[in-house]
């Protein structure tokens, strides 16, 4: 599973970190939003605490945020996503857009070819 934190109640705004974070990068956000929303931040597969076994690195990203999702048994969220994490976001609103309630993309180069080692 990939690691998650979850603070506060109402709808669900998602926290996709960049390549240079973690779930603790979105520290200031969440008391800001958790008043009014049950805010979800979490680590990306072989970034933080969550492991990447499998070795699938970023082409697992989407149907990690799909399983985190099930498993908070939330049908529909706002997402945030910074760098890296707006690649998740964008390719999860691409392929489940019925789940997604707005989206919200910072400072991401996602769309721009990138060599194969990155």
């Amino acid at each position: 599973m990939i690691f998650h934190e979850f603070h506060g109640e109402g709808p669900a705004i998602v926290f996709a970190h960049g390549v240079g974070g973690n779930h603790a990068s979105w520290y200031q956000q969440v008391p800001l939003f958790s008043g009014a929303y049950r805010v979800i931040t979490f680590d990306h597969r072989g970034f933080g605490r969550s492991a990447d076994d499998e070795h699938k690195g970023r082409a697992g990203f989407v149907d990690d945020l799909k399983e985190l999702l099930d498993a908070l048994e939330i049908d529909k969220a706002c997402l945030v996503g910074q760098s890296m994490g707006g690649g998740t976001v964008v390719g999860f609103a691409a392929r489940y857009p019925e789940r997604v309630s707005a989206l919200v993309v910072s400072d991401s180069l996602f769309g721009i070819a990138l060599p194969d080692e990155l």
